[in-house]
């Protein structure tokens, strides 16, 4: 299964949902080397061999890391580890501990947990590499360097152009001031005193960097980026000792932590005015890690059974679904957290994110878009993520993939029906533009390209995936008897357009998708919804043969999972286009989501009467919000097309009132809703993402044949006109199978269905 996500937290909607890894960046690294000081959030292996408590060098930490445990205080990756993949470095920074001379030129990581800014904070957990001693580490590696390259002052301008990244100072608060009974500075400073004294010391290392007495100064970091605390408070083993009060998190604590980044994003101001050479920049943690919108309501708990300390359990049985944790310990965030962090400091989505700049700016990141062969693909960086979209916390961006199920399959087989959003390689033989069987679609695909109108996977890949199937669902169009078995996807897609007054031939421009209302199609072959249940009922004679069983064949099918994500196009493809279709001429917008969904209902008998109990049935998502809409009706200073967005809602109201009539008429099947409108809307900070498009464009809405996508998938909503990304397909996947929000699914999530 996919470790994968790629994710996302507020942005894991962005962020993406994360995994095959969502989070892409293709191209040389932007910087020659990359050097990471802090704590357990970074720390890559340094503990391992030390005498402390502080240590992650066992299961479940790093279960879902490509090289297993390595001491990684998480399931996957460090938002430091997945900075370094959007820096473009095939490998990751080594530890300290174990850095060979062949690889310091690229970096060290000197992170070490339990460690904190003052030399005393996490000394009673035993033995760890403070600040100070990291900095003295990285005088050694600076020797190490000057001998390898023999070259004093080139080793100076070249450590120039590095990145270095802080994140340090949990630990001060964690193991220290929180910690009355064995530390005194609780008693001997205020939380304002406290926050003023930690960052004055702290001001005094990160000017070594600049200023260093020694060798520093002449091999000096001018591209520093500085990380602020968390919300602490929000931490579950914080939760379980303080108390909440009722709220979400220690509160006193959270303001203590404010206190803390005011005073350190004020030193960055300072710093940078003071040394017009330099480049430092403050992310805020707290911020980007608050929860946002339906974010809100997923517990603050740990993935992994913990002990005292709040670490993992040894060799304890993580949760299942780590996408679906922000936090895998009592202290430490789950891989999918990372990604949304790293993500949003690397390319910040708000102003609140990075300040003055975000690690792409100084770094100058972006780099040209290569080959996209299968070759050219980055093989450790993120399909995943995801983006984290309002799960993206939950999800949001990966190639450790980070959208993870560990688990048996939990239903025998699977079938989809739907359109471009659900076609895994229906319309590749079809005389028609509609088919995405051509770069860069299926760019982040573990198979590269295969007819699927993304750059990775579709929603009903990913729900698959969460299902337990271990394999990709087929398409019908290739399909065979010994895969039948475990299911058939029958979706199939058509291009999108502008159209216009000139009506084009099959084949010059314009094609229709596969729609509910089976209206004259003008434009090109699709298969749809009634001919697929036509080829679903062709699936079911095939088994009944192979099994040669009829009651069995029977009862095996009304155990599966059946998935209908349809309608778009007769909206897109039919009522919005008056100079070819009459039906907005001949319906009111509520006719028509009338008229379709009386369709609709009497398909959906069908595909009960060949036998299915278990259906999910999607809504429509915001339309409106399409980059191709918007570029063809224009917005009225508003995110989306609101009248587009209005006609969805009237089709999806209908729809959930079908499905609960349906339910209540057939009271051996289980319908339910999955609300796509709702869960794909964007909120809090990504209301401020663009509507457009990854990829550059034909004048259809489909991405221009090998042209060159956007590089970081994991922070764009769709790929090409119409279609949604990876991530934001995470997102869709991951709230449909276990929702976060009443309004997600209706009356069940995928989750429970699979359970009835």
């Amino acid at each position: 299964m996919a470790r994968e996500l790629t994710v996302l937290l507020s942005v894991l909607v962005v962020v993406a949902f994360s995994q095959h890894e969502a989070f892409l960046v293709a191209g040389e690294p932007q910087v020659p080397c990359y050097f990471i000081f802090g704590d357990s959030l970074v720390d890559s292996g340094n503990n391992n061999e030390l005498e402390t408590k502080a240590k992650a060098n066992y299961e479940p930490y790093g279960i879902d890391f490509p090289k297993g445990v390595t001491g990684r205080f998480t399931n996957g990756r460090t938002m430091a580890d997945i900075i370094g993949e959007l820096l473009g470095f095939p490998n990751f920074i080594p530890p300290f501990a174990t850095v060979s001379d062949e690889e310091i030129n690229t970096g060290v990581n000197y992170g070490s947990g339990s460690a904190g800014i003052r030399e005393e904070s996490g000394s009673h957990l035993g033995d760890r590499i403070s600040l100070d001693r990291q900095l003295l580490n990285h005088e050694t590696t600076i020797s190490r360097l000057s001998v390898l390259q023999n070259n004093k002052t080139f080793t100076d301008e070249y450590l120039q152009k590095c990145i270095y990244l802080s994140n340090i100072g949990s630990n001060d608060y964690i193991n220290n001031y929180l910690i009355p009974n064995t530390y005194t500075t609780s008693n001997t400073y205020t939380t304002d005193q406290y926050a003023a004294v930690l960052v004055q010391q702290y001001s005094q290392q990160l000017k070594v960097y600049y200023h260093a007495d020694i060798r520093l100064y002449n091999l000096g970091a001018r591209k520093i980026v500085v990380f602020g605390l968390g919300l602490i408070g929000c931490a579950p083993a914080e939760i379980a000792r303080f108390g909440t009060d009722g709220k979400p998190c220690v509160e006193s604590i959270n303001d203590a932590v404010k206190l803390f980044n005011d005073n350190l994003k004020d030193l960055v101001d300072e710093l940078n005015k003071d040394n017009s050479d330099a480049t430092f920049t403050f992310i805020n943690l707290a911020s980007i890690s608050a929860p946002q919108g339906d974010v809100e309501i997923v517990p603050n708990v740990p993935c992994c059974q913990v002990r005292e300390d709040g670490q993992c359990v040894d060799n304890s049985s993580p949760c299942p679904i780590r996408a679906m944790s922000v936090f895998y310990d009592g202290f430490h965030p789950s891989e999918i957290a990372n990604t949304l962090v790293a993500t949003r400091s690397f390319l910040a989505i708000s102003p609140k994110d990075a300040s003055p700049y975000d690690i792409k700016c100084p770094s100058m990141c972006y780099s040209p878009c290569k080959n996209l062969s299968g070759a050219s693909r980055p093989t450790s960086m993120a399909r995943e993520l995801s983006f984290l979209l309002p799960i993206l916390i939950v999800v949001a961006f990966s190639q450790c993939q980070a959208f993870l199920f560990a688990g048996k399959q939990q239903v025998p087989c699977y079938f989809i029906f739907g359109d471009s959003l659900v076609d895994s390689g229906n319309n590749n033989e079809l005389t028609t533009q509609a088919k995405a069987n051509y770069n860069p679609y299926g760019i982040d695909f573990p198979e590269g390209v295969s007819g699927r109108f993304t750059n990775g996977r579709t929603m009903a890949d990913i729900i698959g995936q969460l299902l337990g199937f271990s394999h990709f669902i087929p398409p019908y169009a290739t399909v065979s008897d010994e895969e039948i078995s475990t299911g058939v996807n029958y979706g199939s897609g058509s291009a999108v357009s502008f159209i216009h007054s000139n009506r084009t031939r099959l084949g010059e421009n314009e094609n229709l998708r596969a729609c509910i209302y089976a209206d004259n199609v003008p434009f090109g072959d699709r298969i749809s919804l009634d001919r697929q249940l036509l080829n679903h009922e062709t699936t079911i004679s095939r088994l009944s043969v192979l099994q040669s069983n009829n009651t069995f064949t029977h009862e095996y099918l009304q155990k599966c999972i059946y998935l209908s994500n349809i309608g778009s196009n007769d909206y897109i493809n039919n009522y919005l286009i008056p100079n070819i279709y009459s039906t907005s001429n001949v319906y009111t917008s509520d006719q028509y989501a009338a008229v379709l969904v009386q369709q609709y209902s009497q398909q959906l008998m069908t595909l009960y009467n060949l036998g299915a109990r278990k259906i999910v049935v999607f809504g429509l998502a915001k339309i409106g919000c399409a980059p191709a809409e918007i570029a063809r009706f224009g917005t009225n200073g508003k995110l989306c097309v609101e009248s587009i967005n209005d006609a969805v809602k009237l089709f999806n109201d209908r729809l959930k009132a079908l499905v609960y009539k349906l339910n209540k008429d057939n009271s051996d099947a289980r319908f339910t809703f999955i609300n796509l409108a709702r869960i794909s809307a964007p909120q809090g900070d990504l209301a401020i993402l663009p509507n457009v498009a990854c990829c550059p464009l034909r004048t259809d809405g489909q991405c221009a044949d090998n042209s060159c996508p956007c590089q970081i998938r994991a922070l764009s909503i769709f790929y090409d006109g119409f279609h949604s990304s990876d991530i934001a397909n995470t997102i869709v996947a991951a709230r449909s199978y276990i929702a976060l929000s009443p309004n997600d699914a209706s009356p069940y999530d995928i989750s429970h269905l699979a359970r009835l």
